[in-house]
This record gives structure tokens, sequence and C-alpha cells, in this order.
């Protein structure tokens, strides 16, 4: 949910929590005019579906889905799909490695006001 909101270059603060709480919505109305379906969210159905047995209906059929990862080949060459990977490689997806990154990062708070724009952000890091 973070990278999405965050893949298309945001101008503000306010732009990626504005993405974020859209997309915790775990539904969404759609449809042509005047007629709607109810869909569910992709993140939310695409985590749902690597992880849980289902029984569907699908064109007045009903069957079982069963989880299956996939990882689409976009995904594969982000800087934060890499970095995950290489957390895990490391090992801090262990019990003892999450406690390690908890210990680090549990005090740790970032507090930006709502109108500074993401270009501020950039710049200020690339000075330090």
């Amino acid at each position: 949910m973070y990278y999405t909101a965050t893949d298309g270059n945001p101008a503000s603060i306010r732009e990626v929590r504005d993405h974020i709480d859209f997309q915790r919505a775990s539904l969404f109305l759609d449809g042509p005019n005047g007629f709607d379906w109810v869909f569910p969210r992709s993140i939310t159905s695409a985590r749902d579906d690597a992880l849980y047995v289902d029984y569907v209906e699908l064109d007045d059929q009903f069957l079982w889905t069963y989880p299956h990862v996939r990882w689409p080949d976009k995904w594969r060459a982000t800087a934060p799909f890499r970095l995950v990977r290489a957390l895990l490689s490391a090992g801090l997806g262990t019990a003892k490695g999450l406690e390690a990154v908890n210990d680090v990062w549990a005090s740790f708070r970032v507090e930006l006001p709502e109108e500074v724009h993401m270009s501020v952000i950039t710049s200020s890091r690339d000075t330090t």
C-alpha cells in the first residue's frame, strides 16, 4: 500500500496519506454509468489470494481458490522489493531478526506538517 502511494511521485505528504486512506477500504464501487459492481481492492485481494483458501462463485459455478503467490515482474525490479528480499536474506524475517528491528525502530517517529512538499524532503535528504 505504501509503495503504491509513493510510486507515482506524490507532490505532498497529504497526497500520500489520501492515497493510503483510499486504499484502506477493502471494497470499492465501479462500473458503467448508472450501474456499479462491488470489487475488492487489488492490494488486499492479492494478499488474501496468497494466504487463504476461498470458495467463490464465478459464472454461476462454485469453485475453490487456493493460495498462490504472484510476483509480477515489474515488482521484482523495484527498490522496495529488492530491499525486502535483502532484509529477509539477512535474517530479519526471523523471530530474532524482527526483535532486533523492533529494538532499533520502536522509538523512531517521523512528524511532518501536511503542507510539506516531497521535493523539500528529497532536497534535505540530499544535503545531509
